[in-house]
């Protein structure tokens, strides 16, 4: 997975709202009651997600290398196991290796 860096995720949201902004202006809606309390929820939702983002994808990386070891012994579970027998199998198949049952 990627996200996007802080500084970028910070220039994006001034982008959105910058962009936001002059839609409202330039569509006349700024005598809307709701007009900006609805760009302003926008703009929050946008930086919530660009704060939550980054803890979501390190919260799912140590739960996928939990997933691949014994956490008492250390040992490499049977899933982690056949995931490598079968990246294993594919490279010899594509560089025409034999494999022997």
């Amino acid at each position: 997975m990627h996200t996007e860096g802080p500084l970028r995720g910070a220039a994006s949201l001034v982008l959105f709202a910058t962009v936001a902004a002059v839609m409202l202006a330039v569509l006349g809606s700024t005598d809307s009651g709701l007009a900006y309390p609805f760009a302003i929820c926008m703009i929050a939702a946008s930086a919530c997600f660009g704060l939550a983002a980054p803890a979501l994808i390190a919260q799912s990386r140590s739960s996928g290398e939990l997933a691949l070891n014994d956490t008492l012994t250390q040992v490499a579970s049977r899933a982690y196991f056949i995931e490598c027998a079968e990246r294993e199998l594919a490279e010899a198949h594509g560089q025409g290796l034999p494999i022997y049952r």
